[in-house]
């Protein structure tokens, strides 16, 4: 069989959404056609030549040839409205379901075709646009696939005609200024269709078109997991109706090098490069590039890729599998089968049905995943442990996951332990901005590791390395920089290094450390204990130091292998370490939690009553986000360093806010710790709390001058009611005074009666 060849980069747009339309027809049994549309298309049909998956190509002199070869194929054409770019989606789902070809007004003059249908004046806006293409075509559309898709965007355009897709769009700040537009309408529609379609099924090509325009990547793929959809970014990705008919053959990845021996006084590293979810990434820009470095081979890697290429674009995954090295190992990516917040993934449905919805997420994942040869997966937004249990539950063959989208844990503590079936976890522990030098970048790195490495070896890390911003010399810079006690493994590696490491300890225990506690304020420390071993572990609990009145819930436990149980310990800090001593057949073992002691004269207002504090997180000022000020040491702060926001140098405003840390519903207290360094009046700051992104609002506080003696620290309390999600605390600056700002501490307030002990299940349940 052969291709024929046809080159559109350097027709007009209306001439190359004519003639995709035509290929998603003509190649919807199998491909005949392949258009030359994006940088990368000649290297990759090169490659499916080199293969002999297709036998040869032959160009056509003249793109018009294609409409008389193929003039059986068509019955008509579907012409656009030029003053709706949403009817260019319209046009799309009707030329698919009346094998039709796309044209603008100019190209019907000058084509000789019946009319479909002529969709000028036909509606006002965008949202009547689609809810008619709902109403009058989704009973003859595919309901396995949708598409999110700007109008303009026209390189996925052959698939989705070939596939029957439902094309909408929702707009944003800039494009939804345009008087057929309404982003509030949008949105609304789109939330009456996505609960009508089926759960469990992908979005193809992406919610964002640029800065401000389509309602964005967070926002979109939020709104698709809401209803139990997931993303599979695909914009501009041509000739998707050729690579998805390929029949690559079996993929499998390089075999797995023998992991080196566990060194008990290593820090080992596995480097996971991301955004591999996204198919432009891997066909198109990025990957190639990264590819092709002449470094790669001499540092262990892991790359992301997504476990749905392996149906999108099968030969593309064959090409990565077959010049990969013994050094590059494959994650599915991001969070399963496609890309989206686990946290939020059926949050639209009711709590009986919404487990269900995230399980067959997982089944599908589980599939792909096995298709593609992958064992471990990068995940983003999956915060709750039993979110992140559920995977290692629901997927039978995961070897391990590596959450997060760059540093969102601040200790090892957080970042390194297993879940269930003892399945190792790894969270990211690199940060990457953006507007930085490329030795700031490496500098950067360096302190992140250094500073999440604990003091205790072997250590097992995960740093995220953004594709966007990266190269592989640049990896191999900042490891000559930490030097011959860090060790760079695959993934794979660094999971086997981990459970053999798991072996030898045989109890796991996990507390937050360090952690705020008020003066004689009394407080209650969650942690579990968890059995890493394969035989049955007895542990007593013993309290040594640092509460006084102090009780442990339970003080003996029995554990089956990967059984994990909540710890409680109750009572008045005395200011220094609290240590807890574990005994069992492991020996003894002291566990410290390390504690930022938080002085009652530096109550700047009473703390609430009824209800006892739990300590969620403590985040030092600096290492929050900013819009204005500079960090600077300071004795006197916690950790010798706070941030500065000087009259005359700072700009008002949002001085401080984050961390976007997950939060469970409840009641909770923040407090932030200011200093003011100098005269001034009225109003000095207004303290808040939120959810992730400003919106709700769940509490706030405003800070006056004669409240805040002249450089004297002060504690400003708030108490709020959280509805669940990420956490937002912000400081936003008046500039009457100059201020300083150390940290904001956060404490969930439970009832006074003890709560009831919680065992999380077996992992066979």
């Amino acid at each position: 069989m052969d291709l024929t060849i046809c080159d559109l980069r350097k027709e007009p747009p209306d001439r190359r959404l004519m003639f995709l339309t035509l290929q998603g027809l003509v190649n919807r049994t199998r491909p005949e056609i392949y258009c030359l549309y994006g940088a990368t298309d000649q290297r990759w049909l090169d490659w499916i030549l080199k293969k002999k998956w297709i036998q040869g190509a032959v160009a056509v002199k003249d793109n018009d040839q294609l409409l008389q070869r193929y003039r059986s194929r068509l019955k008509g054409m579907v012409i656009t409205d030029p003053r709706l770019p949403a009817s260019i989606n319209v046009a799309t789902m009707l030329a698919a379901v009346d094998d039709g070809l796309v044209v603008s007004p100019r190209l019907a003059r000058q084509i000789t075709l019946p009319v479909l249908d002529d969709l000028r004046g036909k509606w006002t806006t965008s949202a009547d646009a689609y809810r008619w293409a709902f109403d009058h075509l989704w009973s003859r559309l595919n309901h396995h696939v949708v598409a999110c898709l700007w109008p303009e965007h026209l390189g996925l355009r052959d698939y989705l005609v070939a596939n029957k897709v439902f094309i909408f769009w929702i707009s944003g700040p800039i494009d939804g200024a345009r008087r057929y537009a309404s982003p509030d309408a949008e949105v609304r529609l789109m939330e009456q269709l996505l609960a009508k379609m089926p759960v469990n099924i992908p979005v193809t090509g992406y919610p964002w078109a640029g800065q401000d325009v389509g309602i964005g990547e967070g926002p979109g793929v939020s709104l698709f997991a809401e209803f139990g959809k997931y993303l599979v970014g695909s914009i501009d990705c041509a000739n998707l109706s050729v690579h998805s008919g390929i029949s690559a053959g079996e993929l499998r990845q390089k075999p797995a090098p023998p992991a080196p021996k566990l060194d008990p006084s290593k820090v080992y590293l596995a480097w996971v490069i991301s955004d591999g979810d996204n198919l432009p990434v891997l066909m198109n820009h990025n990957y190639p590039q990264l590819w092709k470095a002449s470094t790669r081979g001499k540092l262990p890697l892991g790359w992301t890729l997504s476990p749905s290429a392996s149906v999108l674009i099968p030969d593309i995954v064959a090409y990565y599998y077959d010049s990969a090295t013994p050094d590059d190992e494959f994650l599915g990516a991001v969070s399963g089968v496609g890309y989206t917040y686990p946290d939020l993934y059926g949050s639209r449905y009711r709590a009986p049905y919404r487990r269900q919805v995230f399980d067959g997420f997982l089944r599908q994942t589980a599939t792909y995943m096995r298709r593609s040869d992958e064992r471990d997966l990068w995940v983003m937004n999956a915060t709750r442990p039993e979110i992140i249990r559920r995977f290692a539950e629901q997927i039978p063959f995961l070897d391990a996951l590596f959450p997060d989208y760059g540093k969102r844990v601040s200790t090892y503590a957080e970042a390194t332990y297993p879940t269930a079936r003892n399945v190792p976890v790894f969270h990211a522990t690199t940060s990457w901005p953006e507007k930085v030098s490329r030795q700031e970048r490496v500098q950067q790195l360096v302190e992140d590791i250094h500073a999440i490495t604990p003091a205790r070896r072997p250590a097992f890390l995960h740093p995220f390395a953004l594709n966007w911003f990266t190269d592989l010399p640049l990896l191999q810079e900042v490891m000559d920089r930490l030097g011959p006690d860090y060790v760079a493994v695959r993934p794979d590696q660094l999971a086997a290094l981990f459970r053999e490491h798991l072996k030898k300890v045989r109890v796991w225990s996990r507390f937050a450390s360090p952690i705020a506690v008020i003066e004689h304020e009394p407080i209650q420390i969650p942690g579990q204990l968890r059995n890493v071993s394969a035989v049955e572990q007895n542990v007593r609990i013993r309290l040594v130091a640092g509460l006084d009145q102090a009780a442990v819930e339970p003080e003996e436990v029995k554990l089956v292998p990967a059984e994990e149980t909540v710890l409680r310990l109750r009572g008045a800090p005395t200011g220094g370490p609290i240590q807890i001593e574990l005994n069992g057949a492991f020996g003894k073992r002291l566990v410290t939690i390390a504690v930022h002691p938080l002085a009652r004269a530096e109550l700047a207002r009473p703390l609430p009553s009824g209800g006892i504090l739990s300590p969620v997180e403590y985040f030092e000022a600096e290492n929050l986000a900013h819009r204005s000020g500079e960090a600077g040491p300071d004795p006197s702060a916690s950790g010798g360093a706070a941030w500065f926001a000087r009259r005359g140098k700072a700009e008002p405003g949002f001085i401080l806010y984050g961390p976007y840390a997950p939060l469970e519903k409840g009641k909770y207290l923040s407090l932030f710790r200011l200093k003011r360094l100098d005269a001034g009046a009225g109003q000095v700051a207004l303290l808040d709390t939120c959810v992730g992104g400003g919106v709700p609002q769940t509490g706030q506080l405003e800070v006056r001058v004669r409240e805040l003696p002249l450089n004297q620290w002060r504690w400003f309390p708030i108490v709020f009611r959280h509805p669940g999600r990420q956490v937002e605390t912000r400081v936003q600056w008046s500039g009457s005074a100059s201020l300083e700002v150390d940290a904001v501490a956060l404490w969930k307030i439970r009832d006074d009666a003890p709560e009831p002990m919680e065992t999380a299940p077996p992992a066979s349940q």
